[in-house]
């Protein structure tokens, strides 16, 4: 589904239409799909094929400049760093899409005609296009022609909770706040890994604890600044310890197990430990030092200024190793990998707070586009967990009475979907749908859109003409909780 892939076709008035396939991370998400949810809300829009993962947008009349207003915003945020590679636009002067989706058609009829003569089903291959093929799945109509396939639901039936119509979003705020909610997570993760690594990789001699006595008036101790190294010391040292304490304990056992045979990993191993031994029994007093001395100055702010105070307290320091170049860069590379998660962590928290700020609008109508998400199996995003989680359980329980009147409508045609109960031969990634509402009633026109080599397969037996593409990944339909979602 990555990058999104845009093409628009462009005229002298501007651009007449838009075809959009992908779906992006984190930031670019809500940025690109937003300019697009801002486009179909408007007047002359609402029955542009907007939903999770794809869009087909036809100029109005007087429109094809908003179109090109559109691809231009798109263009740029794609130059944009949250967008760096995940988003790709091609102008063209002629909708090749629409035409190979005519051509297709048109094969699809002779295969048809070609299947129902020898009473048998007919596969032909194509090898693709830089373009996807972007077709309706047509089927058999009752007078034997081969017409695009469709079929009716009434929304009345359907028993869609009204808190997922109030919730639904399709401008990919509540997905980035998720997605930056879990990055600031892993980035204090990573943060912490980090100084680890930069507490550990010296060898063990190179670390060192040093216990000094902090004594003078309480004007001339600094008492914040001191508070403040001790609760960093106090976190290394907190950090650091139990894992050495562990390593100590696994050396002196391979020392106590050790055989003659061993004698040179023995020596060796002795030596570790005769000097982590006693750097974790000075690190686990300088947890209690460092405990007993914040208590102390804490307790000092609000002494008389003359007072004279003392404080045993513990550092944590890295002797610098003997190679000098080498503790440099080493030292370097550490710096400038806390300096960029701290640059990370503030840019989150920044687009973070502006998201939740911005509250998601839900589309105009959005009965076609949870349905379109239940037809194709796949998770809808909501401005709250709670409501994707409403999601969950509607479409589960949903789900099977839906496919159920849809099989019971197609077999009055003569049209089969397979065996089972369930979608059949119309599900699969490559498969969406295209839902139009009359009233109370909504129109469902299922598309096929493969974006690689295929197969056509005309099954006159079912009724219909099937796509396959030839990547795994856009035939399989796995649990729904696990498909990848995603308006952009």
């Amino acid at each position: 589904m990555r990058p999104i892939r845009i093409w628009a076709v462009e005229s002298n008035a501007g651009v007449e239409r838009i075809y959009v396939i992908g779906h992006a991370d984190g930031a670019c998400c809500p940025k690109v799909s937003g300019a697009l949810d801002r486009v179909v809300r408007r007047a002359g829009y609402r029955d542009a094929l907007f939903s999770f993962g794809i869009a087909r947008i036809d100029a109005p009349k007087g429109g094809q400049a908003t179109l090109k207003r559109l691809v231009d915003r798109i263009e740029r945020l794609a130059s944009e760093s949250a967008c760096a590679g995940q988003v790709d636009v091609v102008r063209q002067g002629f909708d090749h899409i629409a035409e190979a989706a005519e051509d297709s058609q048109d094969v699809a009829r002779r295969a048809m005609m070609a299947a129902r003569e020898a009473r048998r089903p007919l596969m032909l291959w194509s090898d693709g296009s830089p373009l996807p093929l972007w077709t309706p799945i047509m089927a058999l109509s009752p007078d034997g022609e081969l017409e695009p396939l469709s079929f009716r639901l009434k929304v009345a039936r359907l028993g869609i909770p009204q808190r997922l119509m109030r919730r639904l979003s399709l401008d990919g705020v509540g997905q980035y706040i998720a997605w930056a909610q879990a990055r600031l997570a892993e980035n204090a993760r990573e943060k912490r890994d980090q100084r680890e690594r930069w507490l550990m990789r010296m060898p063990i001699g190179e670390l060192r604890v040093e216990s000094p006595t902090l004594s003078g008036r309480v004007e001339s101790l600094d008492i914040e600044a001191t508070l403040t190294r001790l609760q960093t010391a106090l976190a290394d040292l907190r950090r650091t310890t139990p894992p050495l304490d562990a390593q100590c304990a696994a050396f002196e056992n391979t020392v106590a197990r050790a055989d003659a045979k061993d004698a040179k990993y023995r020596e060796e191993d002795l030596k570790f430990v005769e000097i982590c031994r006693p750097y974790v029994e000075h690190a686990q007093q300088g947890i209690a030092r460092n405990l007993a001395a914040i208590r102390t100055l804490k307790a000092a702010r609000r002494a008389p200024p003359h007072r004279v105070i003392s404080v045993v307290v513990t550092w944590l320091t890295i002797r610098k190793a003997r190679d000098e170049a080498e503790f440099t860069k080493w030292k370097t590379g550490h710096d400038k990998a806390m300096d960029r998660l701290a640059a990370e962590r503030k840019a989150l928290k920044k687009h973070l707070a502006k998201a939740k700020k911005a509250a998601s609008k839900p589309p105009t109508d959005p009965a076609p586009i949870l349905v379109d998400a239940v037809l194709r199996g796949w998770p809808a995003t909501f401005s709250s967990a709670r409501a994707e989680r409403e999601f969950d359980r509607w479409a589960r329980r949903v789900q099977p009475r839906i496919w159920a009147r849809i099989r019971e409508q197609l077999a009055d045609r003569g049209i089969d979907l397979g065996p089972g109960d369930g979608p059949g031969t119309l599900q699969s990634s490559a498969t969406v749908f295209h839902i139009e509402r009359k009233r109370g009633t909504l129109i469902i026109r299922p598309h096929v859109i493969v974006t690689a080599g295929y197969f056509m397969v005309a099954d006159p037996v079912a009724g219909l003409v099937r796509y396959e593409s030839a990547i795994s990944d856009e035939n399989l339909v796995g649990d729904r909780r696990q498909a990848e979602g995603g308006e952009g």
